[in-house]
């Protein structure tokens, strides 16, 4: 079981977490068994066929310096969440060495940007031949799953494979192995939908990212994403990622996972895959209301700045005064956005489960 490496000074989050914990989805498995056909989304019948096989499922996201792996962008970070037969759910999160590959300044602040990682991070996280190694017993001969990984996280995993010197898992070359949430989507609502983007879907499920860009939150979110469109059971929350948010197990970061850990348990699939009413939250009064949310963001981001041990905190009662704003606007198109410290507070305590 890898084990948390000291943090580099200045920098919230933890690395290489690892396999520090498990959960349980007992039925998981039973349930796909005796689902029938004319019950499955369209696109997700490769999902339950993985499910029904008895093989375990390892749904991956990668972190990176930029999009294009032909022009030189590395691997920052990966993460796994992998279902297994017996009901348990295991994850691991590692941030990736360079492999001694040069990261353009450009990248470096992509890393940085949307992710909070550094040169000094990388410098202190996981070699590639350490990471192909633990990354090959977790996927065995199992089944991958993810969003875009086909395009994306595949060729990231190959290249990782093979910069390391160590065979490859069948699934990364075997498609009838894979699984991409973005395809099944795609033909689950016959391609209706300007945005597929795992902010979009979040939106249209109502599901909340607690530590977006981060591998380990995205994979999670992804993972319960396709189960609230299946009908599934969803996965609990990794601690690692409240405690990497705060750097502490307590406090309102581990409130919201607890929270979050007894609904998802037993989540309601939506009567469609997505809601048309969804997509006019962004129209009309609500984009007035996200104009108030940038100005409020930059307020937000500057307290951070000068008390980021706060940050979790800070942010659950951000996305929660956003989510209670807009849902304000599409009730009344006009208001002035007056917001107390008690409103905050008050806020805060009614919204701060999400899922």
């Amino acid at each position: 079981m890898a084990t948390a490496k000291q943090a580099v000074p200045g920098v919230m989050r933890e690395m290489n977490l690892g396999q520090a914990s498990t959960a349980q989805i007992a039925d998981l498995y039973k349930i796909a068994q005796a689902r029938t056909l004319d019950s499955i989304p369209s696109g997700f019948q490769p999902y339950f066929e993985a499910l029904k096989s008895g093989k375990s499922v390892t749904w991956f996201d990668f972190e990176t310096t930029g999009l294009n792996i032909m022009q030189g962008d590395i691997p920052t970070e990966i993460a796994t969440m992998t279902l297994h037969p017996s009901g348990k759910v295991t994850h691991f999160s590692t941030i990736l060495q360079t492999g001694g590959r040069p990261v353009s300044p450009e990248g470096w602040k992509i890393a940085q940007q949307y992710g909070g990682i550094t040169r000094e991070m990388m410098e202190a996280g996981m070699p590639l031949g350490e990471a192909a190694q633990k990354l090959k017993g977790i996927i065995g001969e199992g089944v991958i799953a993810g969003q875009n990984i086909k395009a994306f996280d595949v060729p990231f995993m190959q290249q990782l494979f093979n910069r390391a010197g160590i065979e490859a898992p069948a699934a990364l070359y075997d498609e009838r192995l894979q699984f991409d949430m973005l395809h099944a989507m795609r033909k689950a609502s016959g391609e209706k939908f300007d945005s597929y983007s795992m902010s979009a879907v979040e939106q249209r499920l109502g599901l909340f990212n607690p530590d977006q860009h981060r591998a380990l939150a995205d994979v999670w979110t992804e993972l319960n994403a396709a189960h609230k469109i299946a009908g599934l059971p969803g996965t609990p929350v990794p601690r690692q990622i409240f405690e990497r948010l705060r750097g502490t197990p307590v406090g309102p970061a581990a409130d919201f996972a607890e929270g979050v850990r007894k609904k998802a348990a037993t989540p309601k699939p939506p009567k469609e895959l997505f809601s048309s009413s969804e997509r006019s939250v962004l129209k009309g009064a609500g984009h007035e209301a996200l104009e108030h949310a940038k100005g409020f963001g930059k307020t937000l981001m500057g307290f951070v700045k000068k008390h980021p041990y706060m940050a979790a905190g800070a942010a659950l009662v951000g996305g929660a005064m956003i989510i209670d704003k807009m849902n304000e606007a599409r009730r009344r198109p006009a208001y002035s956005m007056q917001i107390t410290p008690a409103q905050m507070n008050q806020t805060y305590h009614r919204n701060r489960v999400y899922v």
